[in-house]
């Protein structure tokens, strides 16, 4: 990557600078951690939710930083740069001090509050199938054509962003299909990004302990749509309650998907269901085509849509599509079935909302022979109002539910069940705080053609308690107590 200097920078970005200092400095790279700042990195003063960054700026000034860009002006005469929003500023500046990566990427964001990672997951196949290398951003993953990381969030921050985007090209990247999450769009991290087309999935209760309401939840998932530049595309879901107005604000072309809507660009139509997969009709605006997956649920079937809208704009055919969609084999912790010698089904999934814990229970409620087993909890210091809702869902469609631990956090993992429990109708339930425990006792009482449903940490291969991350593999553990059962 070419050398760049403080000159090339301030050229670049808008704003107020003081301070004396050698514009030919050269940069040896971004920052907003002051405890991770190195000799010659510009430091961003970020306001976060918890923490302000301009309380860190002399630290960061003494570990070598060579500018600081903040919102307020600074006392003493270091080189500062002055700007309207700092969160802002890094995203445009990570995108220039990365080559402008995603401008020479066919970029995708996807955004939503479920379906993401399937979405973004099947895309990637397609367009993989179809020969064109791509990258995904999941909650799950960061995949390169030829390196992959563990996800630390649904979208990373700015820099990381465009450092990922600018390794996919070095590695022969052609595509890139990134996750957009809500507190992405809201903090700015997307903002250096130049998407070619965006996905919207849907819209139901969760995160409200951030956006406070649903009007505001929804307001800022359409951001992303609206900053759409000329030439993009938006692909939205006809189901959705808001279609309407959602499309009215969007000034780029929208094609849309469905189940529902007859007047849809992309639908399925004489749907089949079963345990082991699904099959359906795919009408799209030039052909008619059968599909058959592996994949269950007719949440599934929607994400399928979005995918194929998605990869029909890239130009990628329907022999490709098709068999791409033939060969998914599905993503980890989104339905995952667990192998085991027993005569009744084991899923482990991440429904995490009351929408998404609907969606895979009506499912499997269709498909069921016998009775339903649910273990889930709530995740501490988050959203609780989903709480008693969660509970509701899963009483309403459950033969038995096994309330325990997902990750407490700083709260009382008792306490969260107790919330829980407002929502749970009848009496069809177990208290079990200790995770494994819980799963140990659903299977221990399931019997042939049952079906056990682990839910809310998905792929997830650990539990957060009070500051700590302790290793817990919601698969990996029911594996192991199907073989115990076994033996």
């Amino acid at each position: 990557m070419q050398e760049k200097t403080l000159e090339d920078f301030l050229r670049h970005m808008v704003g107020q600078v003081y301070g004396v200092f050698d514009r030919r400095a050269p940069i040896t790279g971004l920052c907003f951690d002051s405890r991770k700042v190195q000799e010659g990195n510009i430091f961003f003063a970020l306001k976060g939710t918890k923490r302000d960054g301009h309380r860190f700026v002399s630290e960061a000034i003494l570990r070598g930083a060579c500018l600081i860009v903040s919102e307020r002006k600074l006392s003493g005469d270091h080189p500062s740069l002055l700007v309207e929003n700092t969160q802002v500023a890094l995203a445009q500046a990570a995108a220039w001090f990365y080559g402008y990566p995603t401008d020479r990427l066919y970029t995708v964001g996807i955004t939503g509050t479920n379906g993401k990672t399937t979405t973004a997951f099947l895309l990637r196949a397609m367009l993989e199938f179809a020969g064109f290398p791509t990258a995904l951003l999941s909650t799950v993953e960061y995949r390169l054509p030829t390196s992959v990381q563990v996800a630390t969030h649904t979208t990373p921050d700015a820099i990381a962003i465009q450092r990922l985007a600018y390794r996919s090209l070095q590695e022969g990247a052609e595509c890139f299909v990134m996750e957009v999450s809500s507190h992405s769009i809201d903090q700015n991290r997307v903002e250096g990004v130049d998407f070619d087309g965006a996905i919207f999935t849907n819209l139901s209760g969760d995160h409200l302990d951030y956006h406070k309401s649903m009007e505001g939840y929804f307001r800022c998932k359409n951001r992303l749509f609206q900053k759409l530049r000329s030439g993009a595309y938006a692909i939205l879901n006809a189901d959705f309650i808001l279609y309407s107005r959602q499309r009215r604000c969007i000034r780029v072309p929208v094609f849309s998907y469905g189940l529902r809507s007859s007047f849809s660009d992309f639908r399925a139509s004489h749907i089949q269901l079963g345990l082991g997969g699904s099959q359906f009709l795919l009408s799209t605006p030039k052909e008619n085509v059968h599909i058959r997956t592996n994949l269950i649920g007719y949440h599934n079937v929607q994400n399928i849509l979005a995918a194929v809208a998605c990869a029909w704009q890239r130009g990628v055919s329907m022999r490709y599509i098709q068999g791409a969609i033939e060969n998914f084999s599905g993503v980890p912790g989104r339905l995952q079935v667990v192998p085991h010698r027993g005569d009744f089904y084991i899923f482990v999934d991440y429904a995490h909302s009351d929408d998404s814990l609907r969606k895979v229970l009506s499912c499997l409620y269709r498909l069921k022979r016998r009775r339903i087993i649910t273990v889930f909890g709530c995740g501490g210091d988050r959203d609780a109002t989903k709480r008693p809702r969660m509970g509701r869902v899963a009483s309403q469609y459950s033969d038995l539910v096994i309330l325990t631990s997902d990750n407490p956090r700083g709260e009382d993992p008792l306490s969260i069940i107790r919330d829980i429990q407002m929502g749970i109708w009848g009496k069809r339930y177990l208290v079990e705080v200790n995770r494994q425990e819980a799963i140990g006792k659903a299977i221990s009482l399931a019997r042939s053609g049952d079906i056990v449903l682990i839910a809310g940490k998905g792929h997830e291969n650990y539990q957060e308690v009070q500051g700590r991350k302790i290793w817990f593999d919601d698969f990996q553990i029911a594996l192991e107590l199907t073989r115990s059962k076994a033996a």
